[in-house]
């Protein structure tokens, strides 16, 4: 139904008041009814009118009976004729009246984003729509009568709020800006305003703010700023790499020189070959970074497994130190796999380097090599392990551990658990790029106090 009249005294008391949920059905027989009623009051005011008059005009001329009813009966065929015009003209009216609201209506619940009218005195919610539900988990019955403070993460905010309404009613302008607000279950969230301020049928201001909630917006926004950071850092570091690499170019060759040299003893041959290989490995880490920073993917090609933990075991019994116990647990039969060997070398050394700062009072550090077959899943970082044949790669110590809520964030780039200014929080990152393209997977399992274990898991060729 139309509820007009209260409506209007909702309106005059100042009382807040919420359009339900529109019926087309009843609302089209109120209309009808409404016309037809309107008509027939019309017609029964002109009626006892015309009458009343003619029982004047008999009192008075009782020699004109014949011209009164004559009278009487025209007057009456005026009511009738104009009582029916009267009805189409409102019945197309009103009908016409109905179209609007049910339209307005419709719109008003399919909007996405969250509408507010909020009353200009009590600013109380007066109305809103269902996309309330899902931005803020609120039911809109819940809302309505009820001012916007369960909505908005602070009293400070509501006030700021509240106030900027009350400036808008009085000024009759428009406002669009940023809030923090809250969903039900506590959560904040960042959302976009456009206030403005629209009067009802019976000249009535009242705000309506429409409401969007900008927070995924907001983190692409940050990812892309995070992007370019990254870029731009990518192109320093590309520059720095080309330069580092030119000085070890005459470290190398100078090394290369006294080497050969005849006068060289064994021992100095032997520090001086460490030392070369150490330059090289420097060298290959420059190219890596260069690589990384120009995004260039790896390249990866027919592997054993088995010999990059041998390799780089040889070296890190060297620069482990006293308190770190190194072992190395390989298969007897080859594990061919697809990847990169250079990277491959530098992810052991990355993994290695991360599991000696992690044991400063000395520990048990393991590289181990096997295969395995999945036929279910596995959680690792960026998805599941899809089932089939593996080998596996791991690189496991007994130290300090790692939190469960930093699991999920240390292969980001620049996100290191070190000190300040002893990690750069890049060898796990170029860990994880570099399973990407080898179509493999980083798994990592740690506990506090006992120590971590990386899994490499690449595809078996």
């Amino acid at each position: 139904m139309l509820h007009i009249p209260e409506r209007s005294q909702a309106a005059s008391k100042n009382e807040p008041f919420a359009t339900a949920a529109l019926d087309t059905d009843d609302l089209l027989n109120a209309v009808l009814q409404r016309a037809r009623n309107t008509a027939i009051g019309y017609g029964l005011i002109c009626g006892v009118y015309i009458v009343l008059s003619g029982l004047a005009l008999f009192y008075a001329y009782d020699d004109e009976q014949t011209l009164l009813s004559v009278e009487i009966s025209k007057g009456l065929a005026f009511v009738i004729i104009t009582s029916v015009i009267l009805y189409v003209i409102l019945r197309r009216s009103l009908v016409k009246l109905l179209d609007m609201t049910v339209a307005f209506r419709q719109v008003f619940d399919a909007v996405t984003d969250v509408v507010l009218v909020i009353d200009r005195r009590t600013r109380t919610i007066t109305d809103c729509n269902p996309a309330v539900v899902e931005t803020s988990g609120y039911e809109p019955s819940e809302l309505i009568g009820q001012s916007t403070q369960a909505l908005h993460v602070s009293a400070e905010h509501f006030r700021e709020f509240d106030e900027l309404v009350a400036e808008i009613l009085s000024k009759s302008n428009r406002f669009v800006g940023e809030f923090r607000m809250r969903r039900r279950n506590g959560e904040a969230f960042q959302s976009q305003h456009s206030i403005g301020v629209y009067r009802d049928a019976f000249g009535i201001p009242m705000a309506i703010s429409v409401v969007r909630d900008i927070s995924h917006q907001k983190k692409i926004e940050e990812e892309l700023r995070h992007t370019q950071r990254l870029k731009s850092i990518g192109q320093l570091a590309s520059g720095l790499a080309h330069d580092f690499n030119n000085h070890l170019t005459v470290i190398m060759t100078n090394l290369s020189l006294a080497e050969g040299n005849s006068a060289t003893t064994a021992t100095v041959k032997n520090q001086v070959e460490n030392a070369l290989r150490a330059a090289r490995r420097a060298a290959q880490l420059a190219s890596n970074l260069t690589a990384s920073a120009r995004q260039q993917t790896s390249t990866p090609v027919l592997v054993d497994l088995r010999l990059a933990p041998q390799k780089a075991f040889q070296f890190l019994e060297r620069v482990m130190g006293s308190k770190i116990t190194l072992f190395l647990d390989i298969p007897e039969s080859p594990i061919n796999v697809m990847a990169d060997p250079g990277q491959l070398e530098d992810a052991i050394l990355n993994l290695a380097i991360n599991s000696r700062d992690a044991m400063p009072r000395g520990g048990k550090l393991t590289l181990a090599v096997s295969k395995h077959s999945f036929s279910g899943r596995k959680r690792c970082v960026g998805g599941h392990i899809s089932p089939g044949a593996y080998g596996i790669l791991r690189v496991s110590d007994t130290g300090d551990g790692v939190s469960p809520e930093m699991l999920d964030q240390i292969t980001k780039p620049f996100f290191t658990t070190k000190e300040v200014g002893k990690g750069t929080g890049l060898g796990l990152n170029m860990v994880a790029e570099f399973m990407r393209n080898s179509k493999g997977y980083l798994c990592i399992d740690s506990e506090l106090e006992k120590g971590t274990s990386v899994d490499l898991y690449f595809p078996l060729a």
